[in-house]
């Protein structure tokens, strides 16, 4: 560990910037889309138009196409599954503003066939024994840290205190960070992901996480050390090495995946644990019900909600005809709470039989830090559970929600300890 534990946890790091800027979207549909596009797919089948970035008269800014093609978004379990399945029909569609904020190499976007070599680099990063020892050496002690000093007080916010830190310090430790970049770190992480609705600072964000990685990046030359920027700058790709903006947009699309998207999954199960006391006991007395209880988490309400594709020829789905070179964004939430699916889908069960879900995606994209996220979670799960028996919410605090089309969270959750 580069950093001692009792050092990372007196970084100070902001919650604030993760807060959901999702606010120009009609609160009842915040609070529960899944219901809303429900409704909309039962009367239009799965493949629901979009008209100017609208559906149903609310606007959804981020479905309005730049350039003028026809928007749709896919609903339903098996339909989704199929699109995000099949790279011969429909390509990533992160679009040219996401290589100005990324870079152009950037693996969330990337298609055939240099999605599958880039991919590779990756996963060396994140495979089952790079996790176990990732587990131990680091989200073990981080999270009985964070928690030890929630004990010491009455009330916690359990957003700053836990959920937000947890990823930031991790993701930071597993770049070998310097500790005096934790704060902008995770300050630009939370500003990237909400590009749709502040591009300006979106691409500030970008920028500045580009010059933090350059410097970093010419500083391992110098000395290499065992982090995932040294062993990108040693790795190669048919037999050449990655050039330096390359090394920059890999880096860059790590931070929002591994940061963003972990501390709004950690904000929800935080909630979870405050609204259904009587659902977090069935799971305090059995703990071993932990990790199929997380992959229920994410099926219930995922951090992530949609995907974006694009047509690469023309297509039909579910009797919709669709032209190439359209945009289908697949929701993602829905298919995962889709009823003809999943029985009482919108109830959240920690003993329900675990099945295959998509809040990784599924296919060629199936999410690269998947173990690393689930490792996160159910190490806060589990601890949260045993060393906080008495967490509840604070009457006296705001009341929190979980909401959010694009990505769901709660920005604060308060409790009692």
């Amino acid at each position: 560990m580069a950093i001692p534990v009792e050092e990372l946890l007196d970084i100070k790091i902001d919650s604030a910037v993760f807060a959901s800027l999702e606010g120009v979207i009609p609160e009842l549909v915040r609070r529960d889309p899944y219901s809303f596009f429900e409704h909309e797919r039962e009367r239009s089948g799965d493949i629901i138009v979009v008209s100017d970035g609208a559906i149903a008269d609310v606007e959804f800014p981020v479905f309005r196409s730049s350039v003028g093609n026809k928007v749709y978004v896919a609903c339903g379990f098996d339909t989704v599954r199929q699109i995000v399945s099949d790279q011969s029909s429909f390509y990533q569609d992160y679009g040219a503003h996401m290589d100005i904020l990324m870079g152009e190499n950037q693996l969330a976007g990337m298609n055939p066939p240099l999605h599958a070599k880039y991919r590779a680099l990756v996963m060396s990063a994140f495979d089952t024994q790079s996790i176990r020892n990732i587990t131990a050496e680091l989200i073990e002690p981080i999270v009985d840290g964070l928690i030890s000093r929630i004990r010491q007080s009455e009330k916690t916010e359990l957003v700053q205190d836990l959920a937000c830190r947890l990823p930031v310090l991790l993701i930071g430790q597993i770049f070998n960070l310097p500790i005096e970049k934790y704060n902008d770190f995770a300050t630009n992480a939370g500003a990237l992901m909400m590009n749709a609705y502040d591009w300006p600072g979106a691409v500030a964000a970008s920028k500045a996480l580009g010059e933090t990685f350059e410097e970093i990046i010419e500083e391992r030359r110098r000395t290499p050390g065992s982090d995932l920027i040294s062993d990108l700058i040693h790795a190669e790709i048919d037999g050449e090495k990655l050039p330096d903006s390359d090394i920059v947009s890999t880096c860059r699309a790590v931070v929002p995946a591994g940061i963003e998207t972990t501390v709004k999954a950690l904000s929800t199960l935080m909630a979870l644990i405050l609204d259904q006391p009587e659902k977090a006991q069935i799971v305090r007395q059995n703990l071993s019900l932990i990790p199929a209880a997380t992959d229920e988490l994410l099926r219930w309400n995922g951090p992530a909600q949609l995907l974006p594709k694009r047509t690469v020829k023309d297509v039909e789905i579910d009797g919709t005809s669709i032209p190439a070179g359209s945009h289908i964004y697949c929701y993602i939430g829905h298919a995962n709470r889709d009823p003809r699916h999943w029985e009482h889908s919108e109830s959240f069960d920690p003993e329900r039989k675990r099945s295959q879900h998509l809040a990784f995606s599924f296919g060629p994209h199936f999410c690269v830090g998947n173990q690393l996220a689930r490792a996160e979670i159910e190490v806060v799960f589990r601890k949260t559970l045993e060393k906080l028996p008495n967490l509840r919410r604070d009457p006296e605090a705001p009341e929190h929600s979980v909401q959010g089309v694009v990505f769901r969270s709660a920005d604060f959750v308060h409790g009692l300890v």
